[in-house]
């Protein structure tokens, strides 16, 4: 790869970069200055939005705002849950898009995605998420005060009752 190839040309698999290896040993580790980079061009920041609602839509979501990350379920929810609770692997990429996003200068999209998650799984649909919720997804959150608010929130719903954490 050329220097910065990556930082101009983000593609939906992209959204899978982050500063740490991961289990896919063929992923790519997002370079301290290739995220920068990302950060600060708008086009490139554009792009990875693009990408990162194509995974929205994968998982069942659709953004309804990309500039205060505003969501809700997508037309094929049904469909794409039943797949998000049927195959594991897609959890550990929920886990690298959020790490992503923050790299990438777009923390504020993951705390509607987390929302999002958090409202499907308390209420059934998603259930098999919530381990990975609590001890993968809320800890990608910078904000140690929000981390504590959403599990706390977690923690008082009654479909958490019998979970383990």
């Amino acid at each position: 790869l050329q220097k910065n190839a990556r930082a101009s040309s983000p593609s939906l698999l992209s959204l899978l970069w982050a500063q740490q290896k991961g289990l896919n040993y063929e992923c790519p580790v997002l370079q301290r200055h290739e995220a920068l980079a990302m950060s600060r061009d708008s086009a490139v920041q554009a792009r990875i939005k693009k990408s990162f609602e194509m995974l929205l839509d994968f998982y069942g979501f659709q953004l309804v705002d990309s500039n205060t990350g505003t969501m809700q379920r997508s037309a094929r929810w049904k469909e794409r849950f039943l797949n998000l609770e049927m195959h594991g692997h897609n959890k550990l990429r929920i886990t690298r898009i959020l790490k992503h996003l923050g790299e990438v200068g777009l923390e504020h999209l993951k705390l509607p995605f987390l929302l999002a998650l958090m409202t499907e799984i308390v209420e059934g649909r998603l259930a098999h998420q919530l381990d990975s919720c609590v001890h993968f997804w809320i800890p990608t959150l910078r904000d140690e005060d929000t981390r504590q608010l959403l599990l706390e929130a977690i923690r008082n719903s009654p479909k958490a009752e019998n979970s383990r954490f």
